[in-house]
């Protein structure tokens, strides 16, 4: 299962593939792109080199990122063995990247970015992280994109009813990556595929992932 993000303006952009394991947890792979001219602008206040370095991040010399980054990434993953059933994504801006994948042959699903689509796989997902079921390798990437994230409550209804949206911490901090994790969560429910827990499974914390 597959979700991306794609940048506006000065957005990082970000591709995520997700797997349910045998055990119950479900492990997520991102990467992202950036573009040179907003890692020199950050100033190293965000470790994009190191990034780099651990193969989660590409640099990317021009003023936009294309969309074929994304197209080809996942191309690449298809290339190494990994069999993707359905790529979620957001439809703004997406209509051409969208006919170039499902004329490759990859299904594909809108996901809507409102709180009647989201507020649900949010949860699920704080929930598969305190009891530490999603497990993304120690990406510290993925680690500051789950660490940016703020839960916004919608104003309209009470603290018992409340629905989740996400919205960054602040501006610069970037929920790219989250976002495609999000997508590729929807798409993954939709499709009803849920793990088989075994009775053995060893429950990790959060923090015992994060060491």
């Amino acid at each position: 299962w597959a979700g991306y993000d794609l940048s506006m303006s000065d957005d990082l952009t970000a591709a995520v593939l997700l797997c349910p394991l045998p055990d119950g947890r479900v492990h997520v792979r991102q990467h992202s792109w950036v573009t040179r001219d907003y890692v020199l602008n950050d100033g190293g206040k965000t470790p994009f080199l190191h990034w780099q370095l651990l193969g989660k991040l590409d640099i990317v010399d021009a003023e936009i990122i294309s969309k074929d980054v994304i197209y080809d990434w996942f191309l690449h993953q298809e290339n190494l063995g990994e069999i993707i059933e359905v790529i979620g994504y957001d439809p703004a801006n997406a209509v051409r990247l969208n006919q170039q994948m499902e004329a490759h042959g990859w299904v594909t699903d809108v996901v809507r970015q409102g709180a009647l689509t989201l507020n649900d796989p949010m949860h699920e997902i704080l929930d598969y992280m305190r009891q530490g079921r999603l497990v993304f390798d120690r990406d510290p990437m993925m680690r500051w994109y789950l660490n940016n994230v703020r839960l916004r409550n919608d104003p309209r209804r009470d603290a018992v009813t409340a629905v989740w949206m996400p919205t960054k911490r602040v501006r610069k901090r970037k929920i790219d990556g989250f976002m495609a994790l999000l997508d590729a969560w929807v798409v993954w429910v939709r499709a009803g595929v849920e793990p088989e827990v075994e009775p053995s499974m060893t429950v990790y914390t959060l923090e015992d992932m994060m060491q």
